[in-house]
């Protein structure tokens, strides 16, 4: 079995993760609001060559809320693009789902791994277009037909 997660719902950092031969390796990938996050750099530190991203059994991102929604929009986006030109799965997992899962573990990379291990029959059978990304604050737009006294 081999899993390829992201996490992205931190500000400024993203955590990239493999699962593979009952090994789990992580790195952090710093992101920024001016560029995109560097996966194919952090593909390369993890020694996963984008030829070789066929063999993955599983694609999973997180899907927010976090403190960037545009980092955690792309990152769905990509990972949607990617599982599907694979033609494989994609987990969408929430933060709150990882919380629990965080608590001992360094990163939200192996926190998604630990999670997807509990139930992988379930993970394997999603598909790429059930994940979408989640928007965790309330709207605080005003309606500007309404008149300020």
């Amino acid at each position: 079995m081999k899993i390829l997660v992201y996490d992205a719902s931190s500000q400024g950092e993203a955590w990239l993760g493999v699962f593979a031969n009952e090994t789990v390796t992580t790195i952090n990938i710093p992101h920024a609001k001016n560029s995109r996050p560097a996966w194919d750099e952090g593909l390369q530190a993890l020694n996963v060559k984008t030829s070789e991203l066929s063999s993955f059994d599983l694609f999973a991102v997180n899907i927010g809320p976090g403190k960037s929604y545009t980092a955690i929009r792309a990152s769905v986006t990509f990972f949607k693009a990617l599982a599907h030109a694979l033609n494989k799965p994609l987990s969408g997992i929430s933060s709150e789902m990882l919380e629990g899962n965080r608590k001992g573990l360094g990163n939200g990379a192996e926190a998604m791994i630990r999670y997807i291990q509990r139930d992988v029959a379930r993970h394997l059978s999603l598909k790429p277009e059930t994940v979408n990304p989640e928007y965790g604050h309330e709207d605080n737009f005003q309606d500007p037909s309404k008149s300020h006294e």
